[in-house]
């Protein structure tokens, strides 16, 4: 099994001794789907209170205290499911190839807007990440690996990232063509051009020295 490090924005490879095998087995789908029954629940509840203030004058009833004790128990089981997990530096993997960013600690989390996002010293991706390509998800981390490094500046993760992996020998132009078919559809924001315009960059930067 090859195993890659990005360590601390000069790539290299790694002994085997450098690093630690530990795949991240909870099934993303199941993940995002404790989270919505957790927000169905929730709703559920509300509506049975509501239901007790209404014109109805519906009385507490003991089949809705049992009924609603039911509903917070699953709530809080399905919110623990879907707690974050932290991965220290150095146990994180990437189907199969061990990846490390420093001293920085990777979060899996559903609980971020978007598929990952950095943080000084921290690393959160969205189980989502999973249902991609192994180049995607290897981009995706070393994207939020170089905000450790080189600041806010989406251009230039974007270009950190493509070197990284082509330095690593992860990102070849098939790899690429992955990437950007990922992001192609992105429309972009006040920090990120728009998908397609990050293709061209992220195609200069692989091809710069």
């Amino acid at each position: 099994m090859s195993k890659y490090l990005i360590a601390d924005g000069r790539p290299s490879l790694p002994a085997a001794s450098d690093v630690r095998y530990h795949m991240n087995k909870k099934d993303p789908q199941m993940l995002n789907h404790t989270v919505r029954m957790s927000s169905l629940i929730f709703k559920l509840v509300l509506v049975i209170f509501s239901l007790a203030k209404t014109n109805l004058r519906l009385s507490i009833q003991p089949w809705l205290i049992r009924y609603s004790c039911i509903a917070f128990c699953t709530l809080i089981m399905c919110v623990n499911q879907a707690k974050a997990q932290n991965y220290p530096p150095g146990t994180f993997t990437i189907d199969g190839f061990a990846v490390s960013c420093g001293n920085t600690v990777t979060t899996v989390t559903p609980n971020i807007p978007d598929i990952a996002y950095a943080q000084p010293g921290r690393i959160q991706l969205h189980p989502r990440l999973n249902n991609y390509p192994t180049g995607v998800k290897l981009f995706v981390y070393a994207h939020e690996c170089a905000h450790q490094f080189v600041g806010s500046d989406e251009v230039a993760a974007d270009a950190w990232a493509i070197k990284v992996g082509r330095l690593q020998g992860w990102i070849n132009p098939l790899i690429l063509d992955q990437i950007c078919r990922f992001l192609w559809f992105s429309p972009g924001d006040w920090t990120h051009f728009p998908g397609p315009q990050r293709c061209q960059l992220m195609i200069h930067a692989y091809t710069m020295p």
